[in-house]
């Protein structure tokens, strides 16, 4: 076993190895590894309490410190300079997976959204979409660890990534913790990018951002007895920035609380249980910018409840059970209707307004909502003898029930297509219709709805482990049931180790897996909802019409028929290094999904709608080769480097882009050639750099001083873009408008940032805090290349905290 490994060796109770000799077994201990870098055949990568401290950002978010972490990659929007007030984890990739493919839990437990997992702003007929279904302060975590190959068949359920995030336990002695952090507009430095003003065309300047953003936290830990303890803690972070919404300015807010409570119980024979309870509100209050009284409200987050028992039974055999009861929701409460009026004399604020017409209202109200129950067991046996070897066995069962609904309190009403009329007889009517001036001529209906569905997920899994002198092999198998594909997947997992020179500081490590991803519940919610659907109506004589339903409908119907489960098929091959008195490590990886989610749709019915059908047409690959190389000295400091270069592909980046049969999918115009979209290879255009890496080194200086710096790199990379459309020459010899696919290249990417804590009375426990983004001002490039916008450079964090 490597000296940086979290597990230690212990003589099995009356085993003996085949040469006779006190048999080794591999037993879970509180102390957490100092290596982030994975020491044996598991791709695992762990993030520890002191990493997060020394590189985590003022902004307390959890997924930014994933960036040490190979095979993982960021969205291209994370420099946005909407991102200086969205308090909502930014989005990754791992391996090459999708948003929504990972698998993020808490204490072992998922805390993913259902809710339409992709992204979206949720300012249509959807509340917005997040990844993650609790938007967790970096303070209540202890650690991170992050599985990106090789993963064991105890998970499931993933095409990506699975990040488990560890809660905290009770500290040793009784302890409190307060904090705060903030930063504003005038501490950020900003590039504003304008484009050349067209001939004629009067140019909206772009402006610079004006923001606040604060986080608090507060935190109790003690011991209550010689065999329990508690930890308790509140954290809150708050943002706001003033939007121009039709010559009026306004605040747009956000706020996000965590309250945490944990109670920590060692009983008698090694029994011990842990019980946590979060909730994580999300608040948001927002306007759409073009419309007049649109003011709106999101919120999210939601509560959890879980439990883990741990205990040896007599046989030294390694019980665990764990249980949890969760409850989300995703809701939007605004204007139920919305309006775009003709600019007129009593209608005139939309003169000013880029879409040129006079807008009031919005979008409606929606709530949805997910409760869930899950349950896991495991058993690990006692190491035995078997064949020459040392084998140790585990399997387990877990299952989740979960129920999700949507509703619609009240129905709305979308108006559009006004029509001037002076003549025009409204027939008493004021809502959609002005006397002698205007009226509506179509509008979408949103039909007050409520439904919900429910599905149920099941697992189980096994492995074994057989320990010789010199080779490791581990076989798994993983089986998968839920109730909407209806389908029993069957993931094989194995992985091995050689060690080179028989001292467990030379591991060549190698494995081949199959992942499954989850059931779409999502969709399930989809086909069980009324869809919107038009009306129409004109004007007999100027005197209006009444609403009819319209011919042509422009919304879909959602319907899946029979679905595979996608699966991601995983070939690995590294080494594992004790070097310059680190851990170096070298992988390959290769990942081939399959029977990926992607949409086609139906030509228009006899009723008016477009049928959407949800199929597996959609596949990726991805391939990389990471280095890496992690060190903690006793002295207080470490280092880090982690360098990956990978190329993916994908046919879709979602499971709502349309993507039918081959011989049918749409026509692109690509190098001046009409071709079938299917028939261009497109490289991702999104968590896609071909090379990144950063170096991370931290150090304690004489108690009084705290410095960790990060060095990030995103090398440039080629794709191919969607620049608009072009009107050509068909086949059959009439005009055919086609979406233009351009070769594109993104720049490369050189950040540094910097974390500082200054504790000038160490007796006292009082610090200073400054946190520097992008210090060397670099550019981003979140505004392409030729285009407008407003790009971050350098930004800074203050802060203080105390503990006593």
């Amino acid at each position: 076993m490597c000296a940086d490994s979290d597990t230690d060796n212990e003589l099995a109770d009356g085993v003996a190895s085949p040469e006779g000799t006190a048999l080794l077994r591999k037993v879970e201990v509180r102390a957490q590894r100092e290596s982030t870098a994975p020491t044996e055949k598991e791709g695992s990568w762990l993030i520890n309490r002191r990493q997060l401290d020394a590189y985590g950002q003022g902004s307390g978010q959890i997924t930014p410190v994933l960036s040490s972490v190979p095979n993982v990659q960021f969205d291209e929007e994370r420099f946005d300079d909407d991102s200086l007030v969205d308090l909502r984890p930014p989005s990754v990739s791992i391996a090459g997976g999708r948003i929504y493919e990972n698998n993020f839990t808490l204490d072992g437990f998922s805390v993913n959204s259902r809710f339409d997992p992709g992204k979206g702003s949720g300012l249509g007929s959807e509340p917005p979409r997040q990844d993650q279904g609790l938007f967790l302060d970096l303070d209540l975590i202890d650690s991170v660890e992050v599985w990106q190959s090789n993963v064991p068949a105890e998970y499931g359920r993933f095409l990506g990534g699975v990040v488990n995030m560890e809660t905290r336990r009770h500290s040793a002695r009784p302890e409190t913790y307060l904090s705060a952090r903030r930063t504003q507009g005038d501490w950020v430095k900003t590039r504003v990018f304008q484009l050349p003003p067209e001939p004629g065309v009067e140019s909206t300047p772009v402006s610079e951002p004006d923001f606040r953003r604060s986080r608090y936290t507060v935190r109790h830990s003690r011991p209550i007895s010689d065999t329990a303890g508690i930890v308790a803690a509140f954290a809150l972070a708050e943002s706001s920035t003033p939007l121009l919404v039709v010559n009026q300015t306004e605040q747009q807010t956000q706020r996000n609380l965590n309250l945490f409570l944990k109670h920590s119980q060692a009983f008698f024979n090694g029994l011990e249980s842990d019980t946590s309870l979060i909730w994580a509100p999300f608040e948001q209050t927002g306007y759409l910018p073009t419309y007049l009284d649109s003011e709106y409200q999101f919120t999210g987050g939601g509560l959890s409840l879980g439990n883990k028992v741990r205990f040896v039974t007599d046989g030294a055999r390694r019980v665990q059970f764990d249980t949890n009861l969760s409850t989300r929701e995703s809701n939007r409460e605004g204007p139920r209707d919305g309006f775009s009026w003709a600019v007129t004399a009593s209608k005139p604020w939309g003169a000013n307004v880029e879409t040129g017409l006079s807008h009031i209202g919005g979008t409606g109200s929606l709530e949805r909502f997910e409760q869930s129950a899950s349950n896991k067991f495991k058993i690990s046996e006692p190491a035995r003898a078997v064949a020459g070897s040392v084998m140790q066995v585990n399997y387990g069962t877990e299952a989740i029930y979960s129920q999700i609904g949507y509703e619609r309190p009240s129905t709305s009403r979308q108006y559009s297509s006004a029509l001037k009329n002076p003549d025009i007889d409204c027939r008493g009517s004021v809502t959609d219709c002005i006397d002698n001036e205007q009226y509506f001529t179509r509008r979408m209906v949103y039909d007050a709805d409520s439904v919900d569905v429910s599905l149920l997920e099941a697992g189980l899994f096994s492995e074994a482990s057989f320990s010789w002198s010199r080779f490791e092999a581990t076989f798994g198998l993983r089986g998968d049931y839920n109730d909407y594909t209806r389908n029993i997947d069957i993931a094989p997992r194995s992985r091995f180790s050689v060690d080179l020179a028989g001292d467990r500081r030379s591991l060549l490590v190698f494995g081949a897996n199959r992942y499954y991803g989850g059931a779409l519940i999502t969709y399930r919610l989809r086909e069980a909802r009324r869809p919107a659907y038009a009306e129409s109506r004109g004007a007999t004589q100027n005197i209006v019409n009444e609403w009819e339903r319209a011919a042509y409908q422009t919304e879909e119907i959602y319907r899946s028929g029979d679905l595979k489960t996608p699966y991601s098929d995983e070939l690995t091959l590294g080494l594992r290094q004790h070097f310059l008195g680190g851990v170096a490590s070298i992988d390959l990886l290769q990942r081939r999904n399959r029977d990926q989610f992607s949409s086609e749709s139906t030509d228009i019915l006899q009723d008016g709608f477009r049928v959407i059908m949800l199929n597996n047409n959609g596949h990726s690959e991805y391939e990389s080769l990471s280095l890496s190389w992690d060190r903690s000295w006793s002295t207080g400091t470490h280092a880090g480097i982690t360098l990956t270069w990978s190329e993916s592909s994908s046919t879709n980046e979602s499971y709502d882009d349309a993507l039918g049969d081959v011989a049918t999918s749409p026509y692109v115009w690509y190098r001046d050639q009409r071709l079938r979209s299917s028939a261009v290879e497109t490289l991702r255009q999104n968590f896609a750099r071909p090379l990144v890496g950063n170096v991370r080194i931290s150090q304690d200086v004489a108690n009084t001083l705290q410095v960790g710096m990060v060095l990030s790199y995103a090398g440039s990379y080629d794709n191919i873009i969607e620049t608009g459309n072009i009107t050509v020459v068909g086949p059959d010899g009439q005009p055919e408008v086609l979406p233009v696919l351009t070769d594109s290249n993104t720049p490369r990417r050189v950040l540094a940032n910097a974390n500082l804590k200054w504790t000038p009375w160490p007796r006292h426990r009082f610090s200073l805090l400054l946190d520097v983004e992008n210090i060397a001002n670099a550019r981003t490039y979140s505004v392409p290349v030729g285009a407008r916008g407003v790009e971050i450079g350098r930004r800074f964090w203050l802060g203080m905290d105390y503990a006593f």
